[in-house]
């Protein structure tokens, strides 16, 4: 390979973050299920947002 040659990459990173607060929410597994609800939800809807 040329050391001389320069190479130029574009990378396109889209990131969608589902979360919820603990809150009210009793168990453990029902507050992951909320946040993957939210996280499912949000990419069903558009990119690059956060939903909570």
């Amino acid at each position: 390979m040329d050391e001389n040659r320069i190479r130029k990459f574009t990378f396109v990173v889209h990131v969608t973050i589902g979360f919820a607060f603990k809150g009210d929410i009793e168990s453990i597994d029902k507050w992951i299920d909320k946040a993957d609800d939210n996280l499912y939800y949000g990419k069903n809807n558009g990119k690059n947002v956060v939903i909570g």
